[in-house]
C-alpha cells in the first residue's frame, strides 16, 4: 500500500510529466504550422503597373489584335492597333478579372467598354474606332493598367 506523502509526490511527479509531454506536442505542432507556412504560404507577389515605368523611361508600344491577363499584369504593357480594328483581352490567369476603360471609376473613356467578369480562358473583344490612346485597367486592381495606341 502506498503512503500518503508518497501518494502525493507520485501525483506531483505524474502531473509534471504529462504537462512535459503535451507542452511538447504543442511546442513540435505549432513548429510544424510554422514550417508549413514558410514552405507553402510565403510568397512577395509585386505587380507591376504602367506607372512604375515614370516618365523617363519610355514603352514602345506592340502592333497586336490580342493582349494576355497572365499574373495579375497586361501582356504587352502597350499594345499599337489600327483604328476599326478589334482588341481581344484573353484572361490567362487562374483568378478572374474584369477589364474596364479609363479612367476608373467612371469608365467613360470608350462608350460600353466594360468587360464582364472573365475567368480563366475567357476573352473580351472590343472595336476601337478612333484614334487616339486609351487606357484600360483591372477593375479589381485598377493600377494595373494597359495603353492602347489606336493610329
Amino acid at each position: 500500500m502506498v503512503k500518503p506523502e508518497n501518494l502525493n509526490s507520485l501525483l506531483n511527479w505524474n502531473l509534471k510529466k504529462n504537462f512535459k509531454l503535451q507542452t511538447g506536442r504543442a511546442g513540435l505542432t505549432i513548429f510544424a504550422l510554422l514550417i508549413m507556412f514558410l514552405l507553402c504560404g510565403c510568397q512577395n507577389l509585386q505587380i507591376k503597373s504602367i506607372r512604375d515605368y515614370g516618365a523617363s523611361t519610355t514603352v514602345t508600344a506592340q502592333l497586336t489584335s490580342s493582349i494576355k491577363i497572365e499574373n495579375g499584369v497586361f501582356s504587352p504593357s502597350r499594345a499599337q492597333m489600327s483604328a476599326g480594328q478589334e482588341i481581344t483581352i484573353i484572361n490567362l490567369d487562374s483568378t478572374s478579372h474584369q477589364v474596364a476603360c479609363d479612367p476608373h471609376p467612371t469608365h467613360d473613356s470608350l462608350s460600353d467598354c466594360v468587360s464582364p467578369i472573365l475567368y480563366h480562358g475567357d476573352q473580351f473583344s472590343y472595336k476601337i474606332k478612333n484614334e487616339g490612346e486609351y487606357g484600360f485597367h483591372l477593375e479589381d486592381n485598377p493600377s494595373v493598367t494597359e495603353k492602347i495606341v489606336v493610329k
